[in-house]
């Protein structure tokens, strides 16, 4: 067996019980233990500023100062470790960035991983009064940083953060880079780094920590904002969005996950509209499930957000869902439902409702009830009428889509739920009753349903 490559990851931490990327990104690193790698870390954390403020504060300014022992106490801990690579993620506030000449001039190859514009911005995130600003990357260096105030809670925080910034600069042609996108890559050779130094690596999410059954849902019903609740971050827009969006559904919910600033204004809201919920910051698997639970993941950044984790997780939760939906149901019955969905985009068709099992949702103790009471009928499209289905039909036909069968909502004859005498109790209900959709098509709903009772044993 060949050797496995040893790799240091060196990172400070941010603070909070729901992780930044870059965290989740060290994390996922350390897991990859076993894999062709051996992976450790050299770290600190923004959690002890908090803990111990003055210190913790002093420690900031010696660092960004490059100040006492610090930059070679942490190379000297890279080194004991004695790695084939030094992998940088964050090193703001506590890590000296003079630590990167001590282990270059040591001869040890480093990257770099790049979430932010921290290269050029002290704030790192190009962004001051509700839009775009470069007006770190003139003559004038970060100082304006420092007049506006950008980082922390004013000059102070960011004086010290703008001097270490003045120390990025001449360490950008002593590693590679390692940005998580295209658009970054394209900053940081505007910010004078070779092409040949950058390699874009996007984020990723592991499958296997998803849950193992894709939750019930029925449509655009529960919308979920999750992160920092921040002005970039798209906050007010959402507020306002909302607004117009929900007066035309009144069966959606929004949900905020996260905290930040901006929470009193988040919470101010969800006491003016009961649609409205705010969960402060919770544990990351959590925050999945709440994802996978979600009919919609909005990412309202008004920010260059190079690549959000959100939105690679939401698009994980739709995939592992979509594997669900295929190893449950005939290979031309999928190709049949993925054609269907194409057409009606392609063709911008109207009445197409979509799925039954996309359109309802219940509770998790209740999916095998479903699957076994609906069987095929789960898959089955719910469309306005069968003109419409006879259109899709014949471009099915035409286009050797695959097979899908439809419930015309015109041809449905409404069907009363099953009657249970009421002296069986709660020991026999009939499943409708623990069913949630859409109003419009309760015809499609109890003509698979309405016959079905369920009971205690």
């Amino acid at each position: 067996m060949p050797p496995r490559i040893r790799v240091t990851l060196l990172h400070n931490f941010y603070r909070g019980v729901l992780p930044s990327g870059e965290d989740l990104n060290v994390r996922e690193h350390q897991s990859l233990v076993g894999d062709g790698a051996v992976i450790d870390i050299v770290q600190t954390g923004n959690n002890y500023v908090v803990a111990h403020p003055i210190r913790g504060r002093a420690r900031a300014v010696a660092a960004a100062l490059d100040l006492g022992s610090a930059s070679s106490r942490y190379a000297d801990e890279v080194i004991a470790r004695r790695p084939d690579v030094v992998h940088i993620e964050n090193l703001t506030p506590l890590i000296p960035e003079s630590v990167v000449a001590l282990l270059h001039e040591r001869g040890l190859p480093l990257v770099r991983r790049w979430g932010n514009y921290r290269f050029r911005c002290p704030s790192g995130d190009n962004f001051r009064n509700g839009e775009r600003c470069e007006d770190c990357s003139g003559r004038l260096g970060t100082l304006p940083s420092v007049i506006h105030g950008c980082y922390g809670s004013g000059r102070g925080p960011s004086a010290v953060v703008a001097l270490r910034r003045g120390l990025v600069a001449p360490s950008l042609t002593r590693l590679r880079h390692l940005p998580i996108s295209r658009f970054l890559a394209v900053e940081l050779e505007a910010s004078g780094v070779r092409a040949d130094q950058i390699t874009v690596i996007p984020n990723c999410v592991p499958f296997s920590s998803l849950p193992p059954e894709p939750f019930s849902r029925r449509g655009a019903g529960r919308v979920l904002f999750l992160g920092s609740l921040l002005e970039k971050k798209g906050i007010r827009t959402l507020l306002e969005a909302w607004k117009l969006l929900a007066a035309g559904a009144p069966g959606m919910e929004l949900t905020f996950l996260g905290d930040g600033p901006l929470r009193p204004e988040v919470e101010q809201a969800a006491r003016d509209d009961s649609r409205i919920t705010f969960t402060p910051t919770v544990p990351y698997e959590q925050a999945r499930l709440e994802i996978h639970r979600s009919d919609v993941v909005v990412v309202p950044s008004e920010w260059d957000e190079p690549f959000g984790r959100v939105v690679i997780e939401a698009f994980a939760a739709v995939s592992r869902a979509e594997k669900g939906v295929e190893s449950s149901v005939a290979r031309d019955v999928h190709r049949g439902l993925q054609s269907v969905r194409r057409i009606v985009a392609e063709h911008n068709l109207r009445g197409v409702r979509g799925p039954l099992i996309e359109l309802i949702s219940c509770l998790p103790q209740l999916h095998t009830a479903v699957e076994v009471a609906a069987q095929a009928a789960l898959f089955h499209v719910v469309v306005d009428d069968d003109e419409v289905a006879t259109t899709v039909v014949r471009r099915l036909g035409q286009e050797r889509g695959g097979r899908a069968t439809f419930i015309p909502l015109n041809r449905v004859a409404t069907r009363a739920p099953a009657q249970v005498p009421s002296s069986y109790g709660t020991d026999a209900v009939p499943l409708m009753r623990y069913l949630k959709y859409d109003a419009a098509i309760e015809a499609a709903v109890a003509h698979v349903f309405g016959r079905t009772v369920v009971c205690k044993d």
